[in-house]
């Protein structure tokens, strides 16, 4: 059970892109170290792997276990590491930007919960609709390797590398039939050939929003598909023309 008395003042969340606004669900830990490994996009951590597949695996950071004196300032390197066996062998490197946002939480302490790591001092969720304060945004910069971990396979089981299905065989989507606006309150409104055909709103709306923002234009075409329903298993079902 999470003791809200012993929750410092101000503490930290960390992101590959500097954000206007923090709420809903949003992972803050004490320690500003510790929100340096989340400035790492796992598109960066992915986009090393092999092409052609999707993957499902638990990411561990290394650092995660330092002890608190080590965590008091940015880091500078990460080592991350997976569970996928098929990739036991290679060992990823690169390097990653993003901001490290300072936010006062002594207002919402009472809305900060535990996570599944069940440590307070290392990460708590907050869950509201009131956005948080931030306090400042700091750059943050960090070089990072990515290799297997044995110990994660015993912890949380194998990670999956799955080669995927070309579910748009005839092109249908290069066409970009799908486009989206959002509005000031943060409903998504999907057309197909202009028409409108799908209103998203709350956490879907926030779900689509967050995977489409820096979606390249076939990915984003398939994410509208999905949402709408009209791709299913490889079989373009696509709306019918009047």
């Amino acid at each position: 059970m999470i003791n809200h008395e012993r929750l410092p003042d101000i503490m930290y969340f960390g992101a590959s892109k500097q954000m206007s606004e923090l709420k809903g669900e949003v992972f803050l830990s004490p320690h500003i170290g510790i929100a340096s490994c989340f400035v790492i996009d796992v598109d960066d951590l992915f986009g090393q792997f092999p092409k052609g597949y999707d993957y499902k695996c638990n990411i561990s950071y290394r650092q995660w276990d330092y002890p608190n004196e080590l965590l008091q300032e940015p880091l500078e390197t990460i080592n991350a590491s997976h569970n996928i066996v098929e990739l036991k062998s290679g060992v990823f490197e690169g390097e990653s930007s993003g901001y490290i946002h300072v936010v006062d939480i002594s207002s919402v302490k009472d809305k900060l919960s535990l996570f599944t790591t069940n440590n307070q001092d290392r990460e708590v969720i907050y869950r509201g609709d009131e956005p948080l304060v931030i306090i400042k945004r700091v750059p943050c910069t960090v070089k990072w390797d990515f290799g297997f971990s044995e110990a994660d396979v015993e912890i949380h089981g194998v990670g999956i590398m799955k080669k995927q299905e070309n579910i748009d065989k005839r092109g249908i989507l290069d066409d970009e039939i799908f486009s989206y606006r959002i509005t000031k309150d943060k409903k998504v409104f999907i057309s197909y050939e202009g028409k409108q055909v799908t209103t998203l709103s709350g956490k879907k709306a926030d779900e689509f929003i967050r995977k489409i923002e820096n979606a390249k234009v076939k990915e984003a075409q398939l994410i509208m598909a999905k949402v709408t329903g009209n791709f299913k298993r490889g079989n373009e079902k696509l709306f019918k023309k009047k």
